[in-house]
């Protein structure tokens, strides 16, 4: 849970998702597992990024989609 709150906290700093509440955010060890919608590729590619950066996080699994 801690990492979770880390990683979405990162999002929220670093990609401007503040309202994270479209972006699920699940952890499975050091594996963090990003689902949901965003509006652009970059913004998906941006959040695969700051998930990586979080301490901890060894590996990211991007399931976002950007909304068309």
């Amino acid at each position: 849970a801690a990492l979770i709150a880390k990683v979405k906290a990162k999002l929220a700093t670093d990609v401007g998702l503040s309202t994270v509440t479209g972006v699920d955010v699940d952890t499975t060890g050091q594996v963090i597992t990003l689902r949901g919608t965003v509006d652009s590729i970059q913004q998906k590619q941006m959040a695969e990024q700051a998930a990586l950066q979080v301490n901890g996080v060894t590996r990211v699994v991007n399931d976002l989609q950007v909304r068309p």
